[in-house]
């Protein structure tokens, strides 16, 4: 979706928050501003609010049991990094000027 708004709106993006999992597998999102994981657990009773625990991403351990999820935790770190390395760093000037977008 992140080439699709460059190639029509010539506007790059910057995604701030990062999905972990999608469907039934979803887990929770990365906060890339401040790099802390928000986890969702399932509520109990349908209709019920989640309960949301909130972990480092440096906290590679507890995020490693909470995912509980082989494919998903390493998709996550992985992703985290080529984010980082690939996308430039969210700039609000740039925002304003519509040349970026989180």
């Amino acid at each position: 979706i992140m080439d699709q708004i460059m190639e029509e709106f010539q506007l790059e993006t910057h995604p701030i928050l990062w999905p972990i999992g999608d469907g039934d597998r979803f887990k929770g999102v990365l906060d890339r501003l401040t790099n802390i994981v928000h986890l969702y657990q399932k509520p109990v009773t349908r209709g019920g609010k989640a309960e949301v625990i909130e972990v480092p991403l440096e906290d590679e351990a507890k995020l490693e049991e909470l995912i509980a999820d082989d494919e998903l935790f390493p998709k996550l770190l992985e992703d985290a990094e080529l984010l980082k390395e690939l996308l430039e760093p969210l700039d609000m000037e740039r925002v304003l000027a519509a040349e970026q977008s989180p």
